[in-house]
């Protein structure tokens, strides 16, 4: 998360610093951010305030940091990078970063939004979650694998259907819907 200001809180800068390490260990060729515009008070999205910090933390280079600006949970960054940089920048490997108790599910939606045409390694930021953290990562699985439970990984087409028909924040219920 951010504030208004576009400066990440202390879990999210983790995030950024453990993917600022991830992409220079690896020799990466780009570091995607993602994220929308969540705040209400700001015209700022998260996948910018990412960049911003990792262009003041480090001598990445702003052209090898793509953003991905529609994404407004786990699923719309799996979907929208897939479909949105991979696919057009025509890569196949991929490291995600999250919080150590997020890595369980994201691991579980990005292999299964990916498909098996991917390399994908998974790093977690070391953090003591509460336990109301903990129940809600349990029960966005569930509705994450009963929302998506009859269509196969990897299908593009079945899987952007579901979000626009069945997800909350893309089919209008909660946010604007998405075409």
């Amino acid at each position: 998360e951010m504030n208004r200001e576009g400066e990440l809180n202390k879990e999210s800068k983790a995030r950024a610093i453990m993917a600022i390490k991830i992409f220079k260990k690896y020799s990466a060729k780009y570091l995607i951010t993602s994220g929308w515009n969540y705040r209400k008070d700001t015209n700022l999205c998260i996948a910018t305030a990412f960049k911003n910090f990792i262009l003041l933390n480090s001598d990445i280079k702003s052209k090898y940091i793509l953003t991905e600006l529609n994404s407004r949970d786990t699923v719309g960054d799996a979907y929208f990078t897939k479909t949105n940089i991979m696919i057009p920048y025509n890569c196949i490997k991929l490291c995600v970063i999250t919080s150590n108790y997020h890595i369980y599910r994201t691991r579980r939606i990005f292999n299964f939004i990916y498909g098996n045409k991917y390399y994908i390694n998974f790093f977690g930021v070391k953090l003591i979650p509460s336990f109301s953290y903990l129940i809600k990562e349990f029960k966005s699985l569930k509705s994450f694998e009963n929302t998506f439970s009859k269509i196969s990984s990897g299908d593009d087409n079945a899987i952007l259907e579901t979000i626009r028909k069945n997800h909350p924040f893309y089919n209008g219920k909660i946010f604007k819907r998405i075409d």
